[in-house]
């Protein structure tokens, strides 16, 4: 990877030739300031998954390299629960590339799932829905589902019809979770901006066209949000973009 675009401050010895340290150095935070930053791979038309239906199969070396990079950065990983259903999520394990950097912040274990679900139903084979996954919900959810599946993960249900994802957060950061990712899908980043949550986007762009059979990156949602760009990088194939909210 090489690096195409960044802050004049950026201390990167060989832009043309990015370690894994220049990467880290190059999507570290502040760790004394919370973050919700969300992580996204589109194709070049703006499609969320490819042609399977997955969004794995958009996904690149290099993209795979920021995937793991920015879990390990993480202290909770909040995904939906249609993501987890269709990409059959499991619990997330720390790369052994980025192992010695996430000890040496002090983070001992994996970041934690959190998954955002209305419904709380998922099927036994579902991987990820199991201890120390958890699982966050509203009034609405059937109350012998929430049951159920409290004998298998945690899961807390937060008052009102809508989730509220300030809610989500603060309860994040109750338990000392300050940095927080999300991998998606559409819908749960629409409502993280919708609701004013998210702080940083990071974007990879593909080198694939889909066509309309996938949803876009927040299909049919009417949302105007505005981001700066904080750097740039690219491979012989891929694009990669963090973005920081303006």
């Amino acid at each position: 990877m090489y690096l195409l675009t960044a802050p004049e401050t950026t201390a990167i010895d060989s832009p043309l030739e990015l370690t894994l340290e220049d990467l880290v150095r190059l999507y570290a935070v502040d760790e004394t300031v919370p973050c919700v930053r969300a992580n996204l791979v589109t194709s070049l038309d703006g499609k969320v998954s490819g042609a399977d239906g997955l969004s794995a199969s958009l996904s690149t070396t290099s993209d795979r390299t920021i995937f793991h990079l920015l879990r390990s950065l993480s202290d909770a990983i909040v995904v939906g629960a249609g993501t987890v259903r269709a990409e059959n999520y499991r619990l997330p394990v720390v790369d052994e590339r980025f192992a010695h950097m996430r000890a040496e912040q002090g983070r001992e274990n994996p970041p934690v799932l959190v998954v955002v679900s209305h419904s709380c139903a998922f099927e036994q084979n579902i991987l990820a829905i199991q201890s120390p996954t958890i699982v966050i919900t509203d009034s609405t959810a059937d109350r012998n589902a929430v049951q159920a599946l409290s004998q298998r993960v945690e899961v807390i249900q937060l008052p009102g019809q809508e989730i509220s994802l300030h809610q989500v957060v603060d309860l994040l950061r109750e338990r000392g979770l300050n940095q927080i990712l999300t991998e998606g899908g559409a819908q749960l980043l629409a409502q993280c901006l919708k609701q004013q949550v998210l702080d940083e986007l990071c974007l990879t762009l593909s080198p694939t066209l889909v066509g309309s059979i996938s949803p876009s990156l927040i299909s049919g949602q009417d949302l105007e949000s505005t981001f700066e760009i904080s750097h740039v990088l690219a491979d012989a194939d891929t694009v990669m973009v963090r973005y920081l909210l303006s």
